[in-house]
């Protein structure tokens, strides 16, 4: 298994999830510089990655982990007898007009809202407000409304984690890059 060169600067290190350190490495690996790592799937985790002085590895600060899309969707159906589990979609309206498509609506644009302000609030608690935000995970799609990042510099990568783990490994690789425009 191999590690991944970064200085871990949570409380309990070795309770980190190594999904979270590989995609932290990927980003550092593709990118060469401070970043806010967003990784979107059945859990949401942003996270912060600082660089130190020069010849020192960069930093895991931590970050939040929240639940994704489908774990929303999953909690609203248990929550009510009136409600019932919808099929998260990206591409939904916040208007919803009948129950199910303004479930759908709380789960899409609330998962995309959670995002944004926990990547707002991790940059400036560490101070990272400009740092490029890097989106990966299979929910990514979810996170590429207009203007939810405001100006922010995006990088979108599919395979993050993988990215981190082939650097952990010294196997040189180059991962294809997504294109959102004025996400």
């Amino acid at each position: 298994e191999p590690q991944p060169a970064l200085s871990n600067e949570c409380e309990h290190p070795e309770l980190v999830g190594r999904d979270r350190l590989m995609a932290a490495l990927g980003a550092y690996s593709e990118l060469g510089s401070e970043a806010i790592i967003v990784d979107a799937g059945t859990a949401l985790t942003v996270d912060a990655l600082r660089l130190g002085a020069e010849g020192e590895v960069p930093s895991f600060l931590g970050g939040a982990i929240a639940p994704g899309p489908a774990a929303l969707a999953a909690a609203l159906g248990d929550a009510g007898a009136q409600l019932f589990e919808v099929e998260p979609c990206s591409k939904v309206l916040a208007l919803g007009r009948s129950t199910e498509t303004a479930l759908a609506a709380g789960v899409t644009v609330g998962f995309a809202g959670a995002t944004g302000r926990l990547v707002q609030e991790l940059s400036q608690e560490t101070g990272l407000e400009e740092a490029p935000i890097v989106i990966t995970g299979g929910a990514r799609t979810f996170l590429s409304r207009s203007g939810l990042f405001g100006s922010r510099t995006l990088r979108v990568f599919r395979d993050l984690v993988h990215g981190g783990l082939l650097a952990a490994a010294g196997v040189p690789f180059e991962l294809e890059e997504e294109t959102w425009g004025s996400a």
